[in-house]
């Protein structure tokens, strides 16, 4: 058997194992005795959970992070004067921000037991081979304002200063270097001085580029969530 069959193999026997156990924990049947049948020791079991634990852990960071990202925008676009033309784009940003806000936490919770289930149902078996409990739904309340810290995008949506705060005044959003502006290109030579003139009356291709939204807010957002988690694991387990 190659390395890689080895793996396979492996991960077969620890995924049935799991779904063998989680059986038995649901249905409170023998499931001391089943411990006993696959460990040889409280800390290898504990070992194993831990193990499955981290790999659903790691997903619910990715699964979150996707959730949190749905504010990908296509560039905004209008043709004529300048001046309207950022004002219509501007609004148009604006809404498009606060409906991301406004749904994040509704999509959170719609997808909250999908989500949390797998992780919620390791910590509780961890907690009874320990002789302890765990209360459902701990690590949702623990989790929740901290997606909402992180992925909020318009410091107005905050609920309150966070810890984990990586929103923007509107204006942030609104830079220099997220537009394009585009004049005729039979303009004559004065015309051209007039553009850069604020305020100017001539016709233009006006154009917001979400690059930096799409793309690197993105990525920092996700790398927040990460290291926030990371270090919340070591309060978990």
């Amino acid at each position: 058997m190659t390395t890689v069959e080895t793996m396979q193999h492996d991960v077969v026997n620890n995924n049935e194992t799991l779904e063998a156990l989680l059986k038995a924990f649901r249905v409170q049947d023998g499931f001391d005795k089943a411990l006993e049948s696959y460990f040889s020791s409280k800390e290898d079991a504990l070992s194993f959970f831990r193990n499955q634990f981290i790999n659903e852990y790691e997903q619910l960071i990715e699964d979150l992070n996707a959730i949190g990202s749905i504010w990908a925008m296509i560039p905004f676009l209008e043709i004529g004067n300048q001046k309207a033309c950022k004002e219509k784009i501007e609004l148009k940003l604006y809404s498009r921000l606060t409906k991301h806000d406004s749904e994040l936490l509704m999509e959170f919770e719609t997808r909250r037991d999908e989500l949390f289930s797998a992780c919620e149902n390791l910590l509780k078996i961890m907690a009874y081979i320990k002789s302890e409990t765990y209360e459902e739904g701990t690590l949702v309340t623990m989790i929740r304002p901290i997606f909402k810290g992180i992925y909020t995008m318009l410091d107005e949506n905050q609920d309150s200063v966070s810890n984990y705060n990586l929103s923007n005044p509107f204006i942030f959003y609104c830079n220099d270097e997220f537009w394009d502006i585009d004049y005729l290109d039979d303009y004559v030579p004065l015309h051209k001085l007039i553009s850069f003139i604020p305020g100017n009356t001539l016709q233009c291709t006006v154009m917001y580029k979400p690059e930096y939204i799409n793309k690197t807010l993105s990525k920092l957002k996700h790398y927040k969530l990460k290291q926030v988690l990371s270090e919340l694991y070591l309060d978990l387990i």
